[in-house]
């Protein structure tokens, strides 16, 4: 904690010193997990990467998102619809299998949809400002 030396509040946190059984426990794990730093600087990094993008840029990139979202809420409202209508008609093993199935497609056309607007999104990115 000795870098912490600005933050008169935290003085008593030096009793920590006895964690040192804790050093590495990522490695441990695999490096699944990572700190809050990590991800602050990876998000850092990928917006330095793209450069800075235009007023328009941001724009479209902000319609695009609505768009799709709307896209995949309609989708998600129709495939509760369907389970809804079907649960009226069929009982049991019959009506499980359908709801299985109109769930697979959602997840199908919200996975097709949301690679849509990834390439979308990468087209405005990628247009010169």
């Amino acid at each position: 904690m000795n870098g912490l030396n600005g933050l008169n509040g935290l003085n008593g946190l030096n009793g920590l010193n006895g964690l040192n059984g804790l050093n590495g426990w990522n490695d441990q794990i695999g490096g699944i997990m990572k700190s809050a730093l990590e991800i602050a600087m990876e998000k850092t990094a990928g917006a330095q990467e793209g450069g800075g993008l235009t007023d328009e840029q941001r724009g479209a990139i902000g319609d695009l998102e609505k768009e799709y979202q709307a896209k995949i809420a309609e989708q998600e409202i129709m495939t509760e619809s369907k389970i809804k209508a079907l649960a009226a008609r069929a009982e049991g093993p019959e009506f499980q299998q359908q709801v299985h199935a109109l769930r697979e497609q959602l997840v199908q056309e919200r996975e097709r949809l949301e690679e849509e607007k990834r390439a979308k999104v990468q087209a405005v990115r990628d247009q010169a400002p």
